[in-house]
C-alpha cells in the first residue's frame, strides 16, 4: 500500500516526464484533489516542464486547492514568477 507521500511522489514523476500530454494532465488532475500536500509537487512540475499546456493545467490545479480552502496556499508564491498565487 501506497503512502500518500509515494503516491505525490509518484505522479509528480508522471506529471514531469511522461511523453503523453493526457498522462500529465491526469497526473495534475491527481495531485490537485490531494490538496495542500501536493502544491509543492505542482510547483516543481511547473519549474521543470516545457510545455506551456502543462504550466497553465498546474496553475488551474492549485488554484482549485485554494477555491477548496484545503489549507493556506493563498499567501505562498510561485517559484517561477515570484508574485503571490491568485486566488
Amino acid at each position: 500500500m501506497n503512502t500518500p507521500q509515494e503516491r505525490i511522489r509518484g505522479l509528480t514523476g508522471d506529471a514531469k516526464w511522461a511523453a503523453d500530454e493526457e498522462i500529465q494532465k491526469r497526473s495534475i488532475d491527481e495531485l490537485g484533489a490531494l490538496g495542500p500536500a501536493a502544491v509543492a509537487s505542482l510547483e516543481e512540475i511547473m519549474a521543470v516542464t516545457s510545455r506551456e499546456e502543462t504550466r497553465r493545467h498546474c496553475i488551474e490545479a492549485i488554484r482549485g486547492i485554494e477555491r477548496r480552502g484545503n489549507g493556506s496556499t493563498q499567501k505562498r508564491t510561485h517559484k517561477n514568477n515570484g508574485k503571490p498565487a491568485k486566488k
